[in-house]
């Protein structure tokens, strides 16, 4: 019992002594940002990935060239009959 309050106590001077020095604080300040970024980032392409991946206009143009393609196919069938 006497060990995990020892490791409480080391752990609360730790974080006090991380964010009261002020070298240390703008160094973990960055590294904190930089971590939320990263975090934030991956959580938003796994919620909304498949919307950035397929953009509307690739996909309108996709179905443009389908329609061209399918009126080739009509046109050349109704030249052989």
């Amino acid at each position: 019992m006497a060990d995990s309050v020892i490791s409480v106590q080391y752990l609360k001077d730790f974080v006090c002594s991380q964010i009261n020095d002020d070298e240390k604080w703008a160094f973990n300040k960055k590294l904190l940002r930089a971590m939320g970024l990263f975090a934030g980032s991956i959580v938003l392409m796994r919620n909304y990935g498949n919307v950035h991946a397929k953009p509307k206009a690739f996909s309108l143009i996709a179905r443009v060239e389908s329609i061209y393609k399918r009126a080739a196919r009509v046109n050349s069938r109704t030249t052989l009959m």
